[in-house]
């Protein structure tokens, strides 16, 4: 299984989410995270499938990132954001 990507986005969202998600769904990334940092927030795409990802998640601080690789681990999303 291909490792989690994670791409950090401070201004950079809508080309991280419209452009390169594509990429890596069609490359067959099986998981995405965007760190959104003005949105206080953590996106997790998974499933890729067309060029696309079929699951969305928004992972707010207080909430805990984990892997689809190894669930059972993961940072808190405030220790990401800061």
């Amino acid at each position: 299984m291909l490792p989690t990507a994670i791409e950090v986005a401070d201004i950079s969202l809508a080309y991280d989410r419209d452009i390169k998600l594509p990429l890596y769904a069609a490359a067959d990334i099986p998981e995405l995270w965007i760190v959104d940092l003005a949105g206080g927030q953590v996106l997790v795409y998974r499933e890729p499938r067309s060029g696309c990802c079929h699951t969305t998640t928004a992972v707010k601080p207080g909430g805990i990132l984990a892997p689809q690789a190894v669930s059972d681990l993961g940072p808190p999303v405030v220790e990401i954001l800061g």
